[in-house]
């Protein structure tokens, strides 16, 4: 895959169609807060409603055309040189390259904007093996296991929810969904993280 193809933007209500195509996608929702997309409709308020006023989501696009998305959002307060990971990719684009060539893309982004920020977070579900790969070629390295991790019913649907609460969510940083949530006790996580001289040098050196 060219990685010129590649570009990280902005959603658009224009991309109703190409995020319904993906959004739509069990494969793709398994492991995110939301459940799959049931009509182009719903995809257009998500877009709307969620995707556009959320202040670190971006589109991931193929020639322009989303096909995945990717959130790299700093904490608050004493915790704000921190911040967290997600991100979703259309499955017919799986295996490609494409995910490792946005997540560069991102991180890149956030230290250059944000001085302050010195470590990226991601939480991936002890079954996900192709975002733990994803992650790994980026240059995370895995800390260990949060066992019996919680989480909170709240603003399950806020577009700006604290990345506290990311931080206990499942393998796109996102919030585990409901049907995950009840085999909660019996799942473990990856914590991968990122610190800011590795990035640097991944960066740097492609």
């Amino acid at each position: 895959m060219d990685p010129n193809r590649i570009s990280l933007r902005p959603f658009k209500l224009s991309d109703a169609d190409d995020f319904f195509s993906w959004g739509k996608d069990e494969r793709v929702t398994r492991y995110l807060r939301w459940n799959p997309i049931p009509s182009r409709e719903e995809a257009l308020k998500h877009i709307k409603e969620v995707a556009i006023p959320h202040p670190c989501r971006r589109s991931i696009c193929l020639d322009d055309r989303s096909i995945g998305d990717v959130s790299i959002r700093p904490e608050s307060g004493s915790e704000r040189h921190l911040a967290c990971i997600g991100y979703a990719l259309g499955s017919e684009y799986w295996n490609q390259g494409i995910m490792t060539v946005a997540i560069k893309m991102a991180i890149s982004s956030v230290f250059k904007e944000l001085d302050y920020v010195v470590r990226v977070e991601a939480l991936v579900d002890e079954e996900n093996k192709g975002s733990q790969r994803v992650l790994k070629k980026v240059g995370f390295q895995k800390e260990g296991f949060l066992r019996k991790t919680k989480s909170t019913n709240d603003d399950d649907d806020d577009p700006t929810s604290s990345p506290t609460r990311r931080r206990r969510r499942s393998s796109s940083g996102d919030r585990i969904s409901d049907k995950q949530r009840k085999f909660l006790g019996l799942t473990r996580y990856f914590e991968l993280v990122l610190a800011l001289g590795d990035v640097f040098i991944l960066l740097l050196a492609t």
